[in-house]
């Protein structure tokens, strides 16, 4: 297995777009109260998001790619606010290309280029249905820190 590594900016963020969709399946099947939210989810309005964020700071896109088959097969995108806030916005593994040490090589990228754009703090958020990946995210140090709540919208008189 060979496997590319590049760092990218937000000009190539559309060379993540078919991982992010299988991303968005993954978190909508798993999702135990809100997978209408990732369904309505679209990579348009994800990307607005990351380029709004990176106005205000700096955006990294790492993409590991297949040299066999010149095809991306995971990515990480992280950003850091003009606050020091380090936020690991995305990352994705295809999973024949898992426990093969790609999420680490791209995890390590993120939080090597959070360090040296200074960021204080380095956050990342789980959805719940999600839980199996802490284990892979408390090997860098990241620990559950609060619980957010949201109420689910129930049918029309309830």
């Amino acid at each position: 297995m060979r496997i590319k590594y590049t760092e990218n900016g937000k000009q190539d963020l559309d060379l993540i777009a078919p991982l992010w969709e299988k991303l968005r399946e993954h978190q909508r099947l798993r999702s135990l109260h809100f997978p209408g939210h990732y369904a309505a989810r679209t990579w348009q309005a994800r990307k607005a998001d990351l380029m709004r964020k990176s106005r205000s700071g700096g955006l990294h896109l790492h993409i590991a790619t297949d040299l066999d088959t010149r095809e991306p097969i995971g990515y990480c995108v992280s950003t850091v606010s003009g606050n020091g806030q380090g936020q690991l916005e995305s990352i994705y593994v295809e999973p024949d290309y898992r426990k093969c040490g790609v999420g680490d090589r791209l995890m390590r990228r993120a939080l090597n280029w959070m360090d040296v754009m200074h960021a204080r703090t380095k956050t990342l958020t789980v959805g719940v249905g999600n839980e199996e990946v802490l284990s892979f995210y408390r090997r860098y140090g990241f620990y559950p820190k609060h619980i957010t709540v949201e109420q689910v919208k129930t049918g029309e008189g309830d």
